[in-house]
Protein backbone atom coordinates (compact mmCIF):
# COMPACT_ATOMS: atom_id res chain seq x y z
CA UNK A 1 0.00 0.00 0.00
CA UNK A 2 1.31 3.44 -0.90
CA UNK A 3 1.94 5.80 1.99
CA UNK A 4 2.47 9.55 2.33
CA UNK A 5 3.72 11.16 5.55
CA UNK A 6 2.88 14.74 6.43
CA UNK A 7 2.16 17.03 9.38
CA UNK A 8 -1.55 17.71 8.80
CA UNK A 9 -4.20 16.05 6.61
CA UNK A 10 -7.30 17.97 5.54
CA UNK A 11 -10.20 16.09 3.98
CA UNK A 12 -12.35 18.33 1.79
CA UNK A 13 -11.79 21.52 -0.20
CA UNK A 14 -14.97 23.51 0.45
CA UNK A 15 -15.23 26.65 2.56
CA UNK A 16 -14.02 24.85 5.68
CA UNK A 17 -11.21 22.78 4.23
CA UNK A 18 -9.83 25.46 1.93
CA UNK A 19 -9.73 28.24 4.52
CA UNK A 20 -8.22 26.14 7.29
CA UNK A 21 -5.64 24.88 4.78
CA UNK A 22 -4.75 28.40 3.71
CA UNK A 23 -4.19 29.56 7.29
CA UNK A 24 -2.11 26.53 8.23
CA UNK A 25 -0.06 26.76 5.04
CA UNK A 26 0.78 30.38 5.84
CA UNK A 27 2.14 29.11 9.16
CA UNK A 28 4.46 26.80 7.18
CA UNK A 29 2.67 23.63 8.22
CA UNK A 30 3.18 20.66 5.92
CA UNK A 31 -0.25 19.72 4.55
CA UNK A 32 -1.88 17.10 2.38
CA UNK A 33 -5.39 17.96 1.15
CA UNK A 34 -7.71 15.16 0.03
CA UNK A 35 -10.70 15.76 -2.25
CA UNK A 36 -13.18 13.15 -3.44
CA UNK A 37 -14.25 15.07 -6.54
CA UNK A 38 -12.41 16.40 -9.60
CA UNK A 39 -11.10 19.86 -10.40
CA UNK A 40 -13.88 21.65 -12.31
CA UNK A 41 -11.22 23.28 -14.48
CA UNK A 42 -11.45 20.12 -16.58
CA UNK A 43 -15.00 21.18 -17.48
CA UNK A 44 -14.04 24.56 -18.95
CA UNK A 45 -15.71 25.14 -22.29
CA UNK A 46 -18.35 22.50 -21.61
CA UNK A 47 -21.96 23.21 -22.55
CA UNK A 48 -23.63 24.67 -19.46
CA UNK A 49 -26.40 22.07 -19.45
CA UNK A 50 -23.84 19.27 -19.35
CA UNK A 51 -21.78 21.19 -16.80
CA UNK A 52 -24.83 21.44 -14.55
CA UNK A 53 -25.41 17.73 -14.77
CA UNK A 54 -21.78 17.04 -13.84
CA UNK A 55 -21.87 19.43 -10.89
CA UNK A 56 -25.20 18.40 -9.45
CA UNK A 57 -24.81 14.63 -9.90
CA UNK A 58 -27.28 12.05 -11.11
CA UNK A 59 -27.64 13.67 -14.52
CA UNK A 60 -29.03 16.87 -13.05
CA UNK A 61 -31.89 15.15 -11.23
CA UNK A 62 -30.35 15.78 -7.80
CA UNK A 63 -29.90 13.06 -5.18
CA UNK A 64 -32.81 12.47 -2.79
CA UNK A 65 -33.27 11.33 0.77
CA UNK A 66 -34.82 7.92 1.32
CA UNK A 67 -38.09 9.78 1.92
CA UNK A 68 -37.83 11.58 -1.42
CA UNK A 69 -36.49 15.03 -0.44
CA UNK A 70 -34.10 16.38 -3.15
CA UNK A 71 -30.94 18.07 -1.94
CA UNK A 72 -28.05 19.96 -3.54
CA UNK A 73 -24.49 18.75 -3.18
CA UNK A 74 -21.33 19.27 -5.20
CA UNK A 75 -18.36 16.91 -5.19
CA UNK A 76 -15.42 18.79 -6.68
CA UNK A 77 -12.49 21.03 -5.81
CA UNK A 78 -14.10 23.97 -4.03
CA UNK A 79 -17.07 21.94 -2.82
CA UNK A 80 -20.45 23.62 -2.67
CA UNK A 81 -18.87 27.08 -3.01
CA UNK A 82 -18.67 26.30 -6.74
CA UNK A 83 -22.47 26.10 -7.02
CA UNK A 84 -23.41 28.68 -4.38
CA UNK A 85 -25.06 31.97 -5.34
CA UNK A 86 -22.47 34.03 -3.50
CA UNK A 87 -24.40 35.08 -0.39
CA UNK A 88 -21.97 36.19 2.33
CA UNK A 89 -24.17 36.43 5.41
CA UNK A 90 -23.38 35.78 9.05
CA UNK A 91 -25.39 33.09 10.78
CA UNK A 92 -25.47 31.36 14.18
CA UNK A 93 -23.09 33.97 15.61
CA UNK A 94 -24.76 34.00 19.04
CA UNK A 95 -25.31 30.24 19.15
CA UNK A 96 -21.64 29.56 18.43
CA UNK A 97 -20.49 32.18 20.93
CA UNK A 98 -22.55 30.46 23.63
CA UNK A 99 -20.55 27.30 22.85
CA UNK A 100 -17.21 29.12 23.24
CA UNK A 101 -16.59 30.03 19.59
CA UNK A 102 -16.46 33.81 19.36
CA UNK A 103 -16.13 34.68 15.68
CA UNK A 104 -16.18 38.48 15.82
CA UNK A 105 -12.63 38.86 14.52
CA UNK A 106 -12.90 35.99 12.07
CA UNK A 107 -16.09 37.30 10.48
CA UNK A 108 -14.43 40.65 9.80
CA UNK A 109 -11.31 39.00 8.39
CA UNK A 110 -13.23 36.63 6.12
CA UNK A 111 -15.59 39.36 4.89
CA UNK A 112 -12.54 41.40 3.90
CA UNK A 113 -10.73 38.49 2.23
CA UNK A 114 -13.80 37.38 0.27
CA UNK A 115 -14.72 40.93 -0.72
CA UNK A 116 -18.19 40.75 0.83
CA UNK A 117 -20.45 43.72 0.12
CA UNK A 118 -24.18 44.29 -0.52
CA UNK A 119 -25.27 43.59 -4.07
CA UNK A 120 -25.19 46.76 -6.15
CA UNK A 121 -28.54 48.01 -7.44
CA UNK A 122 -27.69 47.56 -11.12
CA UNK A 123 -27.24 43.83 -10.54
CA UNK A 124 -30.74 43.40 -9.17
CA UNK A 125 -32.52 41.88 -12.16
CA UNK A 126 -35.76 42.97 -13.75
CA UNK A 127 -37.87 40.21 -12.18
CA UNK A 128 -36.30 40.54 -8.75
CA UNK A 129 -36.85 44.30 -8.84
CA UNK A 130 -40.55 43.76 -9.63
CA UNK A 131 -40.97 41.39 -6.69
CA UNK A 132 -38.93 43.60 -4.37
CA UNK A 133 -41.14 46.57 -5.19
CA UNK A 134 -44.27 44.46 -4.73
CA UNK A 135 -43.09 43.26 -1.30
CA UNK A 136 -42.30 46.79 -0.19
CA UNK A 137 -45.69 48.02 -1.42
CA UNK A 138 -47.39 45.73 1.12
CA UNK A 139 -45.12 46.88 3.93
CA UNK A 140 -42.34 44.29 3.86
CA UNK A 141 -38.76 45.44 4.36
CA UNK A 142 -36.45 44.01 1.70
CA UNK A 143 -32.71 44.16 2.26
CA UNK A 144 -29.98 44.07 -0.40
CA UNK A 145 -27.96 41.02 0.56
CA UNK A 146 -24.18 40.90 0.94
CA UNK A 147 -22.38 38.85 -1.69
CA UNK A 148 -18.81 37.59 -2.15
CA UNK A 149 -18.89 38.75 -5.75
CA UNK A 150 -16.65 41.24 -7.51
CA UNK A 151 -19.32 43.35 -9.18
CA UNK A 152 -16.72 44.91 -11.48
CA UNK A 153 -16.33 41.48 -13.09
CA UNK A 154 -19.93 40.33 -12.77
CA UNK A 155 -21.85 40.17 -16.07
CA UNK A 156 -25.27 39.77 -14.42
CA UNK A 157 -25.75 36.42 -16.16
CA UNK A 158 -27.33 34.59 -13.23
CA UNK A 159 -25.06 31.58 -13.68
CA UNK A 160 -23.46 31.70 -10.22
CA UNK A 161 -24.67 28.15 -9.69
CA UNK A 162 -22.55 26.90 -12.59
CA UNK A 163 -19.16 27.91 -11.14
CA UNK A 164 -19.37 31.58 -12.38
CA UNK A 165 -18.18 31.95 -15.99
CA UNK A 166 -16.45 35.31 -15.37
CA UNK A 167 -14.67 34.45 -12.13
CA UNK A 168 -16.47 37.27 -10.32
CA UNK A 169 -17.71 35.02 -7.51
CA UNK A 170 -15.34 33.89 -4.77
CA UNK A 171 -14.90 30.16 -4.60
CA UNK A 172 -12.80 27.88 -2.42
CA UNK A 173 -11.45 26.52 -5.69
CA UNK A 174 -9.46 29.76 -6.05
CA UNK A 175 -7.91 29.18 -2.63
CA UNK A 176 -6.92 25.62 -3.53
CA UNK A 177 -5.40 26.81 -6.83
CA UNK A 178 -3.06 29.13 -4.93
CA UNK A 179 -2.22 26.46 -2.38
CA UNK A 180 -1.09 24.13 -5.16
CA UNK A 181 1.82 26.51 -5.84
CA UNK A 182 3.22 26.11 -2.32
CA UNK A 183 5.94 23.55 -1.62
CA UNK A 184 4.43 22.66 1.77
CA UNK A 185 1.01 21.71 0.29
CA UNK A 186 0.01 18.64 -1.72
CA UNK A 187 -3.51 18.35 -3.17
CA UNK A 188 -4.94 14.93 -4.03
CA UNK A 189 -8.16 15.18 -6.06
CA UNK A 190 -10.41 12.25 -7.03
CA UNK A 191 -9.24 10.54 -3.85
CA UNK A 192 -11.74 9.02 -1.42
CA UNK A 193 -11.08 9.30 2.31
CA UNK A 194 -12.57 6.09 3.69
CA UNK A 195 -11.70 6.17 7.40
CA UNK A 196 -9.46 7.66 10.06
CA UNK A 197 -6.58 5.57 11.36
CA UNK A 198 -6.02 5.70 15.11
CA UNK A 199 -3.67 4.37 17.76
CA UNK A 200 -4.35 4.53 21.51
CA UNK A 201 -7.11 7.08 21.06
CA UNK A 202 -5.11 9.42 18.81
CA UNK A 203 -5.50 10.01 15.07
CA UNK A 204 -2.57 8.74 13.03
CA UNK A 205 -3.71 9.08 9.44
CA UNK A 206 -6.36 8.63 6.76
CA UNK A 207 -7.06 5.49 4.76
CA UNK A 208 -7.88 6.48 1.18
CA UNK A 209 -8.86 4.90 -2.11
CA UNK A 210 -7.51 6.22 -5.41
CA UNK A 211 -7.92 5.06 -9.00
CA UNK A 212 -4.45 3.52 -8.60
CA UNK A 213 -5.36 1.62 -5.44
CA UNK A 214 -5.36 2.15 -1.66
CA UNK A 215 -3.33 4.94 -0.08
CA UNK A 216 -2.49 5.83 3.50
CA UNK A 217 -1.72 9.42 4.48
CA UNK A 218 -0.06 9.52 7.89
CA UNK A 219 -0.24 12.59 10.14
CA UNK A 220 -0.72 13.53 13.78
CA UNK A 221 -3.44 16.06 13.03
CA UNK A 222 -6.47 15.25 10.87
CA UNK A 223 -9.12 17.80 9.88
CA UNK A 224 -12.26 16.39 8.28
CA UNK A 225 -14.16 18.98 6.24
CA UNK A 226 -16.07 16.73 3.85
CA UNK A 227 -19.41 18.45 4.44
CA UNK A 228 -22.56 17.66 6.34
CA UNK A 229 -23.11 14.51 4.30
CA UNK A 230 -19.54 13.33 3.70
CA UNK A 231 -18.00 13.89 7.13
CA UNK A 232 -20.39 11.64 9.12
CA UNK A 233 -19.75 8.77 6.71
CA UNK A 234 -16.00 8.97 7.31
CA UNK A 235 -16.49 9.25 11.06
CA UNK A 236 -18.90 6.33 11.27
CA UNK A 237 -16.57 4.15 9.23
CA UNK A 238 -13.90 5.05 11.79
CA UNK A 239 -15.97 3.76 14.71
CA UNK A 240 -17.19 7.21 15.77
CA UNK A 241 -20.88 7.83 16.38
CA UNK A 242 -22.08 10.56 14.02
CA UNK A 243 -24.72 11.20 11.37
CA UNK A 244 -27.74 12.12 13.50
CA UNK A 245 -29.19 15.63 13.69
CA UNK A 246 -29.20 16.26 9.93
CA UNK A 247 -30.76 19.53 8.79
CA UNK A 248 -30.98 20.68 5.16
CA UNK A 249 -32.16 24.30 5.47
CA UNK A 250 -35.26 23.20 3.58
CA UNK A 251 -36.77 25.53 1.02
CA UNK A 252 -39.57 25.70 -1.51
CA UNK A 253 -40.02 28.11 -4.40
CA UNK A 254 -43.36 29.82 -5.03
CA UNK A 255 -43.48 30.46 -8.78
CA UNK A 256 -45.72 32.84 -10.67
CA UNK A 257 -46.24 33.35 -14.39
CA UNK A 258 -46.67 36.86 -15.66
CA UNK A 259 -46.20 38.67 -18.99
CA UNK A 260 -44.21 41.23 -17.00
CA UNK A 261 -41.49 38.69 -16.16
CA UNK A 262 -38.55 38.30 -18.52
CA UNK A 263 -37.60 34.80 -19.64
CA UNK A 264 -33.98 35.12 -18.67
CA UNK A 265 -31.64 34.26 -15.82
CA UNK A 266 -30.53 36.87 -13.31
CA UNK A 267 -28.72 36.83 -9.95
CA UNK A 268 -30.73 34.94 -7.32
CA UNK A 269 -31.52 36.23 -3.84
CA UNK A 270 -30.36 39.81 -4.47
CA UNK A 271 -32.86 41.14 -1.93
CA UNK A 272 -34.19 39.27 1.10
CA UNK A 273 -37.02 39.57 3.59
CA UNK A 274 -35.74 38.53 7.03
CA UNK A 275 -38.19 40.24 9.39
CA UNK A 276 -39.83 36.87 10.13
CA UNK A 277 -36.56 35.01 10.69
CA UNK A 278 -37.59 34.51 14.32
CA UNK A 279 -40.63 32.63 12.97
CA UNK A 280 -38.27 30.32 11.13
CA UNK A 281 -38.28 31.53 7.53
CA UNK A 282 -36.93 34.09 5.06
CA UNK A 283 -38.07 35.07 1.55
CA UNK A 284 -36.05 36.08 -1.51
CA UNK A 285 -36.52 36.43 -5.29
CA UNK A 286 -35.03 33.33 -6.83
CA UNK A 287 -34.48 31.32 -10.00
CA UNK A 288 -34.01 27.64 -9.21
CA UNK A 289 -31.05 25.87 -10.79
CA UNK A 290 -33.48 23.19 -11.93
CA UNK A 291 -34.60 25.61 -14.64
CA UNK A 292 -31.10 25.54 -16.09
CA UNK A 293 -30.81 21.79 -16.10
CA UNK A 294 -34.23 21.30 -17.67
CA UNK A 295 -33.64 23.84 -20.41
CA UNK A 296 -34.59 27.46 -19.84
CA UNK A 297 -36.80 28.13 -22.87
CA UNK A 298 -38.54 24.78 -22.66
CA UNK A 299 -39.41 25.29 -19.00
CA UNK A 300 -40.49 28.93 -19.34
CA UNK A 301 -42.87 28.43 -22.25
CA UNK A 302 -44.94 31.39 -23.43
CA UNK A 303 -45.50 32.78 -19.94
CA UNK A 304 -42.17 32.90 -18.11
CA UNK A 305 -42.28 32.04 -14.40
CA UNK A 306 -40.24 33.63 -11.68
CA UNK A 307 -40.10 32.65 -8.05
CA UNK A 308 -39.74 33.56 -4.42
CA UNK A 309 -37.68 31.20 -2.31
CA UNK A 310 -39.08 30.31 1.10
CA UNK A 311 -36.16 29.05 3.19
CA UNK A 312 -36.75 27.71 6.69
CA UNK A 313 -34.79 26.65 9.74
CA UNK A 314 -35.77 22.99 9.63
CA UNK A 315 -35.59 20.42 12.39
CA UNK A 316 -32.53 18.23 12.77
CA UNK A 317 -34.67 15.13 12.37
CA UNK A 318 -32.60 13.55 9.62
CA UNK A 319 -29.55 11.33 9.59
CA UNK A 320 -26.82 9.94 7.35
CA UNK A 321 -25.72 6.34 7.73
CA UNK A 322 -22.24 4.91 7.25
CA UNK A 323 -23.05 4.03 3.63
CA UNK A 324 -23.97 7.62 2.83
CA UNK A 325 -27.72 7.02 2.68
CA UNK A 326 -29.65 10.15 3.64
CA UNK A 327 -32.81 9.94 5.72
CA UNK A 328 -34.80 13.17 5.87
CA UNK A 329 -38.48 14.08 5.88
CA UNK A 330 -40.51 17.26 6.32
CA UNK A 331 -41.75 17.38 9.91
CA UNK A 332 -45.03 18.97 10.96
CA UNK A 333 -43.17 22.02 12.28
CA UNK A 334 -41.17 22.29 9.04
CA UNK A 335 -44.42 22.21 7.07
CA UNK A 336 -45.92 24.97 9.22
CA UNK A 337 -42.90 27.22 8.61
CA UNK A 338 -42.96 26.57 4.89
CA UNK A 339 -46.68 27.27 4.77
CA UNK A 340 -46.30 30.62 6.55
CA UNK A 341 -43.62 31.72 4.11
CA UNK A 342 -45.46 30.40 1.05
CA UNK A 343 -48.61 32.29 2.02
CA UNK A 344 -46.67 35.55 2.23
CA UNK A 345 -44.80 34.79 -1.01
CA UNK A 346 -48.13 34.34 -2.81
CA UNK A 347 -49.25 37.76 -1.55
CA UNK A 348 -46.12 39.31 -3.04
CA UNK A 349 -46.62 37.61 -6.40
CA UNK A 350 -50.26 38.70 -6.58
CA UNK A 351 -49.23 42.24 -5.69
CA UNK A 352 -46.74 42.01 -8.59
CA UNK A 353 -49.61 41.26 -10.96
CA UNK A 354 -49.56 37.46 -10.99
CA UNK A 355 -52.96 35.80 -11.13
CA UNK A 356 -53.62 33.28 -8.32
CA UNK A 357 -54.21 30.50 -10.89
CA UNK A 358 -50.74 31.14 -12.32
CA UNK A 359 -48.98 30.37 -9.02
CA UNK A 360 -47.37 26.99 -8.29
CA UNK A 361 -45.31 25.84 -5.31
CA UNK A 362 -42.33 23.54 -5.72
CA UNK A 363 -41.59 20.47 -3.65
CA UNK A 364 -39.42 21.22 -0.59
CA UNK A 365 -35.72 20.54 -1.10
CA UNK A 366 -32.50 21.10 0.80
CA UNK A 367 -29.39 23.09 0.06
CA UNK A 368 -27.23 23.28 3.20
CA UNK A 369 -26.79 19.87 4.85
CA UNK A 370 -25.29 20.02 8.33
CA UNK A 371 -25.57 19.16 12.00
CA UNK A 372 -24.31 15.59 11.63
CA UNK A 373 -21.21 15.98 13.84
CA UNK A 374 -22.50 18.77 16.05
CA UNK A 375 -20.53 20.67 18.66
CA UNK A 376 -21.29 19.18 22.08
CA UNK A 377 -22.34 15.85 20.62
CA UNK A 378 -19.56 14.58 18.37
CA UNK A 379 -16.90 17.28 18.76
CA UNK A 380 -15.82 19.48 21.66
CA UNK A 381 -16.10 23.30 21.53
CA UNK A 382 -12.56 23.34 20.09
CA UNK A 383 -13.90 21.16 17.21
CA UNK A 384 -11.83 18.15 18.28
CA UNK A 385 -13.55 14.77 18.20
CA UNK A 386 -14.51 13.74 21.72
CA UNK A 387 -13.23 10.20 21.30
CA UNK A 388 -10.14 10.71 19.15
CA UNK A 389 -7.36 13.18 19.94
CA UNK A 390 -5.91 15.06 17.02
CA UNK A 391 -9.06 14.58 14.92
CA UNK A 392 -10.98 17.77 14.13
CA UNK A 393 -14.12 18.56 12.13
CA UNK A 394 -14.51 21.83 10.24
CA UNK A 395 -17.62 22.13 8.09
CA UNK A 396 -21.41 22.50 8.36
CA UNK A 397 -21.68 19.20 10.20
CA UNK A 398 -20.50 20.89 13.43
CA UNK A 399 -23.27 23.50 13.38
CA UNK A 400 -25.58 22.86 16.36
CA UNK A 401 -28.85 23.84 14.64
CA UNK A 402 -30.16 24.76 11.22
CA UNK A 403 -29.27 28.37 10.38
CA UNK A 404 -31.88 28.75 7.67
CA UNK A 405 -29.35 31.03 6.00
CA UNK A 406 -26.43 30.44 3.61
CA UNK A 407 -23.63 29.14 5.91
CA UNK A 408 -20.51 29.62 3.76
CA UNK A 409 -19.30 32.77 5.53
CA UNK A 410 -19.80 31.15 8.93
CA UNK A 411 -18.03 27.95 7.92
CA UNK A 412 -15.07 29.91 6.55
CA UNK A 413 -14.90 31.93 9.78
CA UNK A 414 -14.99 28.76 11.88
CA UNK A 415 -12.14 27.42 9.76
CA UNK A 416 -10.06 30.50 10.38
CA UNK A 417 -10.83 30.29 14.10
CA UNK A 418 -9.78 26.61 14.22
CA UNK A 419 -6.56 27.31 12.34
CA UNK A 420 -5.57 30.00 14.82
CA UNK A 421 -6.06 27.56 17.68
CA UNK A 422 -4.01 24.84 16.00
CA UNK A 423 -1.21 27.26 15.15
Amino acid sequence: MNCIKTEIVIVGTGAGGAIVAKELARADKEIVIIELGPDTSKYEGMNEMELGRRLYQENGRFPRSQEGIPYYRALNIGGTTEIAIGSGVRCLEDELKSLGIDLREEFLEVEHELGVSPIVEKHIGHNAALLTAAAESIGLKMTRWPKFIDFNKCKHCGRCVLTCPTGAKWSAKKVIAKLRTRENVKVLSETKAKSILTSKGHATGVLCQTKHGPLTVQAKTIIVAAGGLGTPVILQNSGIEAGDGLFLDLFSVVYGRSPDFLADLEPSMPTVYTEDYDKGYILAPHVDVALMLQGIKKWFGDKPPYGIMVKIRDSGAGRVDKNGQVFKHVTENDRKRLSLGEKLAKRILIEAGVKPDDIIVSQPRGGHPGGTAAIGKVVNPNLECKKVKGLYVCDASVLPVSPGLPPILTIASIAKWLAKGLI
